[in-house]
């Protein structure tokens, strides 16, 4: 189960569940690198894994991406759009093969078409979401423990 969290919130977590939790860490406003960095490294030691949410747009940057060190990058739509333009396209093919190397997967965000599918598998993305995959839903267990 994916989870959006901004970094400031991570050292005031309290997760009980026996369900495999990956936190999205999203950077809408600057953050504070090594408090962030700190409250994951002691997260992850209680099994929790870490997405990169949005990279692409807002703060997001290799030195974040080094030093958060994510389980997942999840690439945001805003780069998903512009794969038609030489530069991004050039930016995304070495984000991907970097996450390749790294045995990062990559999420593609905003898959809104077929074009944008075949656009990122052709790239060495194996994962997406948008609404061309499938609309978000509210996880059966969330909608009986709230009725």
């Amino acid at each position: 189960m994916f989870l959006n969290s901004h970094p400031d919130s991570l050292p005031y977590l309290k997760l009980h569940t026996n369900k495999k939790i990956i936190i999205e860490v999203t950077e809408q406003k600057p953050i504070n690198l090594k408090h962030t960095s700190q409250a994951i490294l002691y997260l992850k030691k209680k099994g929790i894994q870490f997405a990169l949410d949005d990279y692409g747009a807002g703060y997001s940057n290799l030195e974040r991406f080094n030093l958060l060190k994510p389980d997942y990058l999840k690439l945001d739509k805003s780069v998903i759009r512009r794969l038609d333009i030489s530069t991004y396209r050039f930016l995304f093919e070495e984000i991907t093969q970097l996450c390749i190397k790294k045995n990062i997967p990559v999420i593609a965000e905003g898959i809104e078409t077929m074009i944008d599918k075949e656009l990122c598998l052709n790239l060495g993305i194996k994962y997406g979401q948008g609404y061309f995959i499938g609309k978000p839903e509210i996880p059966k267990e969330i909608i009986t423990m709230n009725s």
